[in-house]
């Protein structure tokens, strides 16, 4: 079951995926902890959106085609990651493989 549950002003919206078995209220509040942790770590919404972008730019084009501040950026991708994943399961028990989904939301110019 996919349900896309938290969206942050139109930037990204974060989904807890296969937790079948949990409640839809734990979901949402597991999706806000993890989200607003992500803003926390990375100081503010706007930073969580620029900072994935740039992990996943770096992750398709390897480290060696980016620029400085783009790979300086994505750098931090993965220690806020870590502490989204901390805080966004804590309280929840044994999930088995679920996982936090984050994407990005695409806007017509």
């Amino acid at each position: 079951m996919s349900v896309q549950v938290i969206l942050m002003a139109n930037l990204y919206s974060v989904s807890l995926q296969d937790a079948a078995d949990l409640p839809i209220h734990e979901r949402i509040k597991a999706e806000a902890r993890f989200a607003r942790e992500l803003e926390m770590v990375l100081g503010g919404e706007d930073y969580v959106g620029q900072t994935y972008a740039a992990w996943l730019d770096a992750a398709q084009s390897g480290a060696h085609r980016i620029d400085k501040s783009t790979a300086l950026t994505a750098a931090r991708w993965p220690v806020a990651l870590a502490a989204a994943n901390q805080v966004g399961f804590s309280r929840l028990g044994n999930v088995g493989k679920a996982h936090f989904e984050i994407r990005l939301q695409r806007h017509a110019s």
